[in-house]
């Protein structure tokens, strides 16, 4: 696709065919647009505003280097820390990863012990204040999980066993949501779904959307699973995208796709206009100002 539509075809011709991730297809060009250099004045804000928000990232890491520098033991950490209006946050163990407090998942942190690490949240500073071996819990202290994941499982491969003995007669019958029911099955119906949509009974599985999407009107799929529960797919109806459909969305398209193209033109320009702006940065003066506030 992106090296077919960087070449110089017209208005009205029609492309090899072409693939991508969901199959082939052939394209047929209704209308082109020739690139515009935007004037200085047009973008002049959004350039303004990037600049901003890379000055305001530059302040942080200046800020984040300010306190690696100190921040050699547990109590310089917390010193540090509290000269500048922060909060120390105990997270308490966690396994790699398992979600941080205050953090989220950030799997950089959980790899460092010491130093400024990007995260999700900003720059994070972690000291090891304790450490905990690896050691098999008491049955006490995970019962209930384990009674949860017995329970679960159990449950899946009993509904497995249930849909298998099931998928014959289910793609022998007429009425395939009548059997169904009558086979003491949970049933749900949708109407057309495109992909990546949610499916009833069982959200977004990209498993049934794999085996949905390469079934044929009135077929009945093998059991498939999917997350945690078992499903049976029977394909009701299949409609194909057509000249129609292009034509009435082409306008929405279009603008997806020269809103793309003008992200990267602008990313080019902001590049060209960086390379001529002649920017100093006294480092120095900036950790001292950050450190004082």
């Amino acid at each position: 696709m992106d090296g077919w539509s960087r070449s110089s075809r017209a208005a009205g011709e029609i492309s090899d065919p072409v693939r991508s991730p969901f199959g082939f297809h052939v394209i047929h060009v209704t209308e082109k647009v020739d690139e515009v250099t935007q004037p200085f004045e047009q973008v002049s804000a959004a350039i303004e505003n990037t600049l901003k928000q890379e000055q305001s990232l530059a302040r942080v890491n200046a800020l984040a280097r300010a306190v690696a520098a100190e921040a050699d033991s547990p109590e310089a950490l917390e010193s540090a820390a509290m000269a500048r209006g922060y909060l120390m946050q105990e997270s308490g163990f966690a396994a790699q990863g398992e979600p941080i407090l205050g953090l989220g998942l950030a799997p950089q942190v959980s790899a460092e012990a010491f130093g400024p690490i990007p995260s999700p949240a900003g720059p994070a500073f972690v000291t090891v204040t304790e450490v905990q071996d690896p050691y098999i819990p008491e049955l006490d202290e995970v019962r209930d999980q384990v009674q949860e994941d017995v329970i679960r499982k159990k449950a899946l491969t009993l509904a497995r066993e249930r849909a298998t003995e099931t998928l014959a007669t289910l793609r022998e019958a007429e009425d395939f949501v009548a059997a169904a029911e009558a086979a003491e099955l949970s049933v749900g119906s949708s109407e057309l779904v495109a992909r990546g949509a949610s499916l009833p009974q069982v959200g977004f599985s990209p498993e049934l959307e794999m085996v949905a999407f390469d079934m044929q009107p009135g077929a009945v799929s093998d059991v498939v699973q999917a997350g945690n529960s078992v499903a049976i797919v029977h394909l009701a109806e299949r409609q194909e995208a057509t000249a129609d459909d292009l034509t009435e969305n082409r306008d929405t398209i279009r603008d997806e796709l020269t809103a793309q193209r003008q992200n990267q033109f602008f990313t080019a320009y902001l590049d060209q206009v960086k390379q001529r702006l002649e920017i100093t940065i006294n480092q120095a003066v900036l950790d001292l100002a950050l450190g004082q506030a």
